[in-house]
């Protein structure tokens, strides 16, 4: 076929890219996506797997390279010495050589990469590119090049994602059904079908296409892929189950499982780390939406499909089971008897994950990560791997190569957590929360903290209060992160709130990738200089407040919580006015210190973050010390009050809907002032509609079963002496304790254990209360509130009972 010449080059984005045996060597390939909508392949034979070596270590080296070229460059290691490049043609013969140097204690560089992110890497090129060069129409894809022009350049691409959902018998030994619900720029993007094996029915709706048999199924489904033509394809586990369950169907049948744009077949690999294993489909990316909502560090109940479609989207699965079926069941039973039924649940899977995705913009962010990062779009979320491919490629900007994994690595005695300055128990008026804005980010800003400066750190370094010390030329990270600070407040400004967020947990994960040791830059001196910087910021913050007159009474990390000491008739808007007056002093107090004691310009912002009119920071039960990440407070902001809660019983999962409503109750009954009477009252109606059963749907733990039942043998917790009770117990378990012990919920043969609740649900939290507050706790859960509570708490009080 004749090649077409193309002058103009175009914008594009890198799917996939990879490499294949061509010719006795392993060659670079890669799929994309063009501006015009068009996809493309290419072949790239310029490039050859490599590795880098000490050019001090040539001679051994060489005795070890048979079939390799050694190239003289001007790169250069950390420490300045020069490197040579080490080119294999295959990259499993780069991979024993490295194995081999290493045996010979033989340092090497970059040996670890992947062959085509490496490449990536070197050329400086994140997803985005501008093509050019001659191309020739392929099959499977529009238009393939052969070594063509790559330059880098910001492009966010328009893709096609395709969600699928399987349904099959209860071993997974068959594929019943196929949902498919997609969309895109182009029309045969945007569908919503079902597949099914079965014979074709009058009433049938116009998405249902019918099959004769499994394999008839699957061949069908493997060709609306194609047709379709997916960039991404997503659902609910989709990788650990509908994927890999089809694979495995598809080799049993003796069917071809290709999914892709290219010949090659898809394959699974299995994980034993959770989200680790892999789908690769040739051509697209997999973006499982399980993994994604994972990665937004929301909770749920669970990670099923419907508890969370439920949280966010109000409207769960269509198919629920009868009590004395599995849900297993309930989908073969529906496949055989209410096809109607079925056919809706299957295809309500896949909505709800499209819906999931839409909502939450998680896909937008993938891509956008993406973009920032330049790893693929299934590996976007990797802390380790991003922080890899921008450091690297940053590194090569300045002509310097990266040590492989655990290659020059320094031991130290390890990272401090946070500070917590100690917690003063009590209850407050006018409580004011002062913040660093994105602390550990900032201090790497401000003193430089970067592995390479570190390296390189001269007479005049800057030194952490660990002995660390840093180069004053900016460093890497430093650049890396004033980059993404910019560009998140630009992004704030235009109202991108997709932008912003990625920025922000990009920057708020380069400090856990230091002090991970499966990062080749992991250094404890680096991550120990960060968090004691930020233990040295705290202390600061600390008693220069002080100083000031007022009084801090907690402290966590980069938070301090400060009681003013307004007068109690201090309104809103004057108390909101001094805390911002307080936080701006401090910040250029602390400017002032930091450039008159380490010669830099501070980064770090003291922010006036919240304002409480009312604040509880309870005991310990049975201290007068106080708690630690858990506290309550009247939260006052832009004309608005509501109770905000943080690590107490109200927001804990492990703790009954009954506590939860309970506490807010009585928390709101505290902050607005009301007497221990009043408290005491709204106690004694708990207690007694408890008893009255009149809080039966309340009454529900939720605990994850961490193992099989089997396995727990020494200690049987409430929550799995449930789960024994269940045919086929998995995940969340809900129970209820009764008077014949914990049963699941939905399965109850006996009454409430009322009592147990009382002492267990409802006693801790009155006597949290009775500690800043004279209630009577026992009258209460008597049922019949104290006439003389107060009274008696302050007579007991004085005692020193």
């Amino acid at each position: 076929m004749v090649r077409r010449a193309e002058n103009a080059a175009e914008r594009g984005f890198l799917l996939h890219v990879f490499h294949r045996l061509h010719k006795g060597r392993d060659v670079l390939y890669a799929v994309g996506k063009l501006e015009s909508g068009a996809t493309f392949g290419l072949m790239d034979t310029r490039w050859r797997p490599f590795f880098y070596c000490r050019v001090s270590d040539r001679d051994k080296v060489a005795q070890r390279a048979h079939g390799a070229e050694l190239v003289d460059g001007e790169l250069a290691t950390v420490d300045g010495e020069r490197v040579l490049r080490v080119e294999c043609a295959r990259v499993g013969g780069l991979r024993r050589l490295e194995r081999q140097l290493e045996q010979d204690g033989i340092r090497t560089y970059e040996a670890d990469l992947n062959f085509g992110l490496h490449c990536l890497m070197e050329a400086g090129l994140r997803g985005g590119v501008e093509i050019a060069g001659a191309w020739q129409p392929g099959t499977g894809v529009d238009r393939v090049y052969v070594d063509p022009q790559l330059m880098p350049t910001d492009y966010e691409p328009e893709l096609a994602l395709l969600v699928l959902d399987i349904e099959t018998a209860p071993d997974a030994s068959k594929v019943y059904a196929v949902s498919l619900v997609g969309g895109g720029p182009g029309d045969k993007h945007r569908v919503e079908e079902i597949h099914i094996v079965g014979a074709p029915a009058d009433d049938d709706p116009d998405n249902l296409h019918c099959h004769p048999d499994e394999g008839a199924l699957l061949a069908a489904f493997a060709q609306r892929v194609r047709e379709i033509d997916p960039d991404i394809l997503t659902g609910w586990n989709v990788i650990d189950f509908d994927l890999k369950v089809l694979q495995a169907r598809f080799e049993s049948l003796g069917l071809p499982f290709n999914l892709g744009r290219t010949q090659d077949a898809s394959w699974y690999r299995e994980s034993k780390i959770w989200g680790g294993s892999r789908m690769v489909v040739y051509g697209r990316q997999i973006l499982d939406g399980l993994h994604l909502v994972r990665a937004t560090l929301q909770t749920y109940d669970d990670w099923r499909l419907g508890t969370v479609a439920r949280a966010i989207l109000g409207r769960g699965k269509t198919l629920e089971p009868e009590d004395d079926e599995t849900m297993p069941e309930a989908i073969v039973n529906a496949y055989q008897q209410d096809r109607a039924a079925f056919c809706a649940y299957c295809l309500e899977d896949s909505r709800l994950v499209w819906d999931i995705l839409e909502k939450e913009g998680l896909v937008a962010l993938t891509v956008r990560r993406s973009r920032l990062i330049g790893l693929p779009l299934e590996r976007a979320w990797g802390s380790v791997a991003a922080f890899d491919f921008m450091y690297v490629s940053a590194l090569r900007q300045v002509g310097v190569v990266a040590p492989t994994t655990g290659v020059d690595r320094r031991e130290g005695r390890g990272a401090p957590g946070g500070l917590v300055i100690e917690p003063q128990a009590g209850l407050y008026r006018h409580l004011f929360v002062f913040d660093f804005k994105s602390l550990y980010p900032s201090i790497v800003r401000t003193f430089n903290i970067d592995p390479l400066s570190h390296a390189r750190a001269g007479d005049d370094a800057i030194e952490a209060p660990n002995g660390a010390r840093f180069d004053r030329e900016k460093g890497i990270l430093p650049a890396l992160l004033e980059g993404f600070w910019l560009q998140r407040e630009e992004a704030k400004a235009r109202g991108d709130a997709v932008a912003s967020y990625a920025y922000k947990i990009i920057m708020n994960s380069f400090y856990g990738v230091l002090a991970t040791g499966s990062c080749r830059f992991a250094n404890d001196e680096l991550a120990g200089a960060i968090t004691e910087f930020g233990h040295y910021i705290l202390r600061w913050a600390q008693e220069r407040l002080e100083q000031k007159g007022v009084r801090v009474i907690y402290g966590d990390t980069d938070s301090v919580f400060v009681d003013p000491g307004l007068a109690a008739d201090c309104t809103a808007a004057a108390a909101v006015a001094a805390g911002a007056d307080l936080g701006a002093e401090v910040d250029a107090e602390l400017a002032a210190h930091i450039a008159e004691k380490y010669g830099v310009e501070s980064r770090l912002e003291l922010e006036f973050e919240k304002y409480y009119a009312r604040f509880l920071l309870p005991p310990m039960r049975g201290s007068d010390k106080g708690r630690a990440k858990g506290y309550a407070g009247l939260r006052v902001a832009d004309g608005e009050e509501w109770v905000e809660i943080v690590g107490m019983e109200a927001v804990r999962r492990d703790w009954t809907r009954l506590a939860h409503q309970l506490q807010r109750q009585i928390l709101d009954l505290l902050f607005h002032d009301a007497g221990p009477e009043a408290i005491e009252q709204c106690a004694v109606e708990w207690v007694r509609a408890l008893r009255a059963g009149e809080k039966d749907q309340d009454l529900v733990y939720r605990k994850s079963l961490r193992k099989p039942v089997a396995a727990y043998t020494r200690n049987v917790p409430p929550h799995v002496q449930a789960a024994r009770l269940l045919p086929k117990p998995r995940g969340v378990i809900q129970y209820v304790v009764t008077r014949d012990g914990p049963q699941p919920a939905g399965y109850l043969t006996a009454k409430p254990d009322y009592e147990h609740y009382a002492r267990k649900q409802i006693e801790p939290l009155l006597a949290t209360i009775a500690q800043v507050s004279p209630i009577d706790v026992e009258s209460a859960m008597k049922g019949a509130a104290s006439l003389f509570g107060a009274e008696v708490w302050a007579d007991l009080k004085r005692k020193g009972q």
